[in-house]
């Protein structure tokens, strides 16, 4: 009562009306009320005060690659990938550089600081190639942002007598929406143009059963690349103007998502905080929408009589949708034995080869979620493909191991901390949950050197 009288006592309130006065005074009292409301809420979820430390962006490329998309104004710039006869498509080269790390999209449209293929400067240098999917490009850049770092495989290697003191190079072969085969055709393709490795980490798994179903249900082989990343490049090359139409109403979301999203991670008061987390939330559902109606009308297209005969990109058919047990078994054969293809033509010329099965949150383990991850799960499209078949996965990968492979199985690393680890609804991980991850690839190399 005592602030409701002071306010009242303010000489510009006194010059206007009662009814006013009353307005005026309870909108300033229902933004103090929701402004503490909001900042308890994130004090409790986020464990931080906005006021004192407001949250920023991370340094994952996609972030920086959809800041600049959200700067183009013609559609052709928006574009930012590029068909590849060999691995099915790459970033633009070129569309990205960061200038403190000397991140870029290379000449060969990977996230690197180097370009491909890399040879030794000196007798010092060890190169690790890391290959597979988004996951696996963020590890790479991990390297990249901050190689000097504790937290980075590169340091953590050092403990090794082979690496110690050595200048590690990681060279980056991987993209997001890469499954097998295209691990395979990029490693041999690489090898083939003489590039040199001392080491090869590949990180998959989770694109090989979250991405093929859509495969499927286009009639698309489960060995061509994702349905839900290529048909897009190859309605464009088409000219399928409804689809090029519905790409760009994508893109827009996109735009806005990202430019809202940098909005909330400079906002300093709780109630900025909390409506662009609403504004991201429809945003997220908008988009999400967007691209599930989009991939369901090229999957129709991809199954009407004689469309294939008018494309003008040859791609691998199946004469109709196999039943889900058929197609998950057929997923992870062609997983199974690209990895094999893999450790064979490393073991050949002596490069150790390891290989990681990724930690995901849709996969049930004995980990308890946050409630912002909880939130991230309901939302994503991948949800029931990778909780149900990962265990054929799993169970394939235990016979591999067999084979004398270098295979771990990563999906339980995450268990053991309840905070946050996640950053969406696929399947990436916050700066947490890649240094656990890094942890665990680095000393499942070391103790596989020195058991």
């Amino acid at each position: 009562m005592k602030f409701y009288q002071s306010l009242k006592k303010l000489p510009v309130i006194k010059q206007v009306k009662p009814w006013v006065t009353v307005g005026l005074v309870n909108l300033v009292l229902l933004f103090v009320l929701t402004e503490a409301v909001l900042f308890l809420l994130i004090w409790i979820t986020e464990k931080r005060i906005i006021y004192f430390s407001p949250k920023r962006v991370g340094n994952h490329p996609e972030s920086f690659v959809l800041t600049k998309l959200s700067q183009k104004k013609s559609n052709n710039e928006s574009i930012l990938v590029r068909f590849h006869p060999f691995f099915g498509y790459v970033l633009k080269p070129g569309v990205y550089n960061h200038e403190n790390s000397g991140l870029k999209v290379n000449n060969y449209g990977f996230f690197s600081p180097y370009n491909y293929p890399y040879t030794k400067t000196h007798s010092n240098q060890v190169i690790i190639g890391i290959f597979g999917g988004s996951v696996a490009s963020d590890f790479s850049v991990n390297e990249t942002i901050d190689p000097s770092h504790p937290r980075t495989l590169i340091q953590k290697l050092q403990s090794l007598p082979q690496f110690k003191n050595k200048e590690i190079i990681v060279l980056n072969f991987a993209n997001g929406g890469y499954k097998q085969p295209q691990q395979l055709l990029i490693l041999s393709y690489f090898l083939s143009m003489g590039q040199e490795f001392d080491l090869v980490i590949n990180i998959d798994g989770f694109n090989e059963l979250a991405l093929s179903p859509l495969n499927n249900q286009a009639k698309l082989n489960f060995s061509m690349p994702s349905f839900q990343h290529f048909q897009p490049l190859t309605s464009l090359v088409n000219a399928d103007l409804s689809a090029i139409v519905s790409m760009g109403e994508i893109i827009k979301t996109k735009q806005k998502l990202t430019q809202v999203n940098q909005q909330l991670n400079q906002c300093q008061l709780a109630w900025c905080y909390g409506v662009n987390q609403l504004r991201i939330k429809h945003l997220s559902k908008s988009y999400q929408q967007q691209v599930s109606d989009f991939d369901q009308r090229q999957i129709q297209k991809q199954s009407t009589a004689g469309h294939s005969e008018k494309s003008l990109i040859a791609l691998s058919k199946t004469s109709e949708v196999l039943e889900d047990t058929v197609a998950v078994n057929q997923a992870v054969n062609n997983w199974f034995e690209s990895s094999l293809m893999m450790s064979h033509l490393l073991s050949m010329r002596q490069i150790p080869y390891f290989h990681f099965i990724q930690p995901n949150q849709h996969y049930p383990t004995e980990r308890i979620f946050s409630s912002a991850e909880k939130q991230m799960i309901r939302e994503s499209p991948y949800h029931q493909a990778a909780r149900k078949n990962y265990p054929v996965l799993i169970s394939k990968a235990e016979q591999m191991q067999k084979y004398g492979i270098n295979l771990f199985n990563a999906v339980k690393i995450l268990d053991e901390t309840s905070e946050t680890v996640y950053r969406d609804s696929c399947c990436h991980y916050n700066q947490l949950g890649q240094d656990i991850l890094t942890d665990y690839v680095a000393q499942s190399i070391i103790k596989t050197f020195h058991p």
